[in-house]
Formats: C-alpha cells, structure tokens, sequence
C-alpha cells in the first residue's frame, strides 16, 4: 500500500508539473505575441517618426527662408524710411555722418558727395524739395538726430544711394552737373534710338500687312507684273516656312501633352499599387500573426492531449496489473 501510494503521489506531482509547464507553455506564447506586436508598432512609430522629422526640416527650411525674405524686406522699408527722412530734412546728414564713412549713412545704403569736390557746383547741395540749411536747424529734434552745429558742414553735401554713386563713377565728366547733363544726354539718345526702333518695327508690320493683302488679292492683280510676283513668291515662301513651324510645334506640343497624360497616369497607377500593396502587406500580416497564434494554441493542445492519453495509458495499465494480482491471489 506504501508503494501504491508513493505512486500515486508521484503520478499526482507528474501531472501537476504537466499542467504547471502547458501554463507556462501558454503564457510565454502570449508573450510572443504580444513582443510581435510591440515590434509592429515600433515599426510603424519609426516610420511616422522619420516622416514627421522630414517635414520638420522642410517647415525648418522653409522658416528659414522667409526669416530672409522677411529680414530683407524690413532692410528695404528702413532703407525707405531712412531715404525719407532725408528727403523731408534736405538731404542733409550730421557732422558724425560725416566723419565717419561707415555710419547709418552707409548702413541705408547712401552715399555722400561734397559739391565742392564737384568743382564747385553749388546749385546741388541736397536740396531736391527746395528746402534750406535754415528748415535743417529747425528739424534738429526729428528721428534722423541732426544737430544745428553741423548743419554748416551737412549743407555742402548730398546724399544718393550707392547705386546712384557708383553710377556717376563711371559717367564721364568732372562736376555733378556735368555727369548729369551727360545721363541726360545718353538718356535722349537712348529715347531718339528707341523711338526709330519703333518706327522701323511699325513700317515692317505695314509691310507684312500689305504682302497679307497682296496674298488675298493676288487673283484680281495681273498676272505679268513682275514686281508683284516676285513678293506673292517671297510672301508665300514665308507662309510656308511659318505654317510648317507652326505645324511641328503643333506635333512637338502634342507627343508633349500625350506624354504628360500618360505619365500622371502611371504615376496614379504606381500609387494605387503601392496603397493596394501596403494593404495587402498588413492583411497578410495580421493573418500570419493569427495563424502563429493558432499554431501554437494547437501544439498546446495536442501535448496536452498527449499527456492526459499517457495518464489514462498507465491508469488502464495500473488496473490490468492490479486485475492479474487478483486473478492469481484468487486462484
């Protein structure tokens, strides 16, 4: 009976540590599963992570670019401003202005020029809205800060822009007045070569208006003048060569279009597969992930099958043998 029972024990504490390992068994699948899971969202984090960051960096680029853009245009509205209050205070600036070549002066973008230095033309000291040395002193307290001390010293020179400097720089001629007269005179020029550009432009659209309607009434015209021939021949030699320019632009623009459709179209082609795949990709993903799970649930199973059919085995062992002890004790 000891030894019955020491078996029984034994078998009892077998089959707890079965059950005790297809727990265990059970619990780190799930953990599988669940560590699967985890890596898929990681994944998925990852590459919205990556995503957010690239558009991170364009809004950065583009914040960037307009923080330029944006610094730019407050340097041009106080360069205005800066040109503005010059202007209402007579192009004047103060004895520091003077003194030192890299001030505000220089900073909005202005020149100084002495007329003395011009040999000396005083006619064009600064003054463009007619204004005094005398509308400068009683100006001194605006936001420019010119002093009455230097108001002596500013009337005897004009400020322009850099541009407007560098330009007399290389207009030649030795006063102010003589560079200006010499824009001037340039600047006619320019205007008279202008001006018969545009004339010979309108005698050459009177002529192709005229070959137009020599072209449409040629049939009415005599077919012996000479003259006239020979401008039908040249005009329709020029409406040939234009009409089959036009043509092969007309061909070129076309191929163009047909190719622009035909690539929108494989590109929203690429784009639906690439979507129908990355569908198809987390479906197949899922399923596998379902198929693992149940897998596994069906190995634990047939092992616990297993080990409860090895159980009964030796239980219908167990009672065969005690069955014969007792067929030989009876008999």
């Amino acid at each position: 009976m000891d030894d019955k029972f020491r078996k029984a024990m034994l078998k009892t504490g077998h089959s707890q540590v079965d059950n005790d390992k297809q727990v265990l068994v059970y619990e780190v699948d799930l953990y599988k599963d669940m560590i699967e899971e985890l890596e898929e969202n990681l994944i998925r984090i990852t590459n919205d992570y990556k995503n957010k960051c690239r558009g991170f960096d364009q809004m950065t680029r583009d914040m960037k670019k307009l923080q330029t853009e944006c610094h730019f245009y407050k340097e041009c509205l106080q360069q205005r401003e800066c040109l503005i209050e010059v202007r209402r205070h007579g192009m004047s600036v103060a004895f520091n202005h003077l003194l030192s070549p890299i001030g505000s002066t220089q900073r909005a973008g202005l020149v100084l020029i002495d007329s003395h230095e011009c040999n000396g033309v005083d006619a064009l000291n600064g003054d463009i809205n007619g204004t005094t040395s005398e509308s400068i002193g009683d100006d001194s307290g605006s936001e420019c800060g010119l002093s009455a001390s230097a108001t002596k010293t500013a009337a005897s020179a004009s400020a322009i822009s850099q541009e407007a400097a560098q330009l007399l720089m290389d207009v030649s001629g030795f006063s102010l007045e003589a560079k200006i007269k010499s824009l001037l005179t340039e600047k006619q020029m320019f205007m008279n070569e202008m001006n018969a550009i545009k004339t010979e432009l309108t005698l050459e659209r009177e002529r192709s208006a005229k070959l137009e309607l020599t072209l449409i009434h040629g049939s009415n015209q005599s077919a012996n003048c000479e003259p006239n021939l020979d401008i039908q021949r040249e005009a329709n030699k020029l409406i040939s060569d234009y009409k089959f320019k036009l043509r092969k632009c007309e061909q070129e623009m076309t191929v163009l279009n047909g190719n622009v459709v035909r690539l929108e179209t494989q590109l929203l082609r690429y784009r639906t597969a690439a979507e129908e795949a990355e569908k198809l990709e987390d479906e197949l993903k899922a399923d596998k992930r379902k198929t693992q799970r149940e897998l596994r649930e069906a190995l634990a199973r047939i092992e616990e099958l297993e080990t409860s059919n090895a159980h009964l085995q030796k239980r219908i062992d167990k009672l065969k043998s005690n069955r014969n002890i007792v067929i030989n004790t009876t008999n």
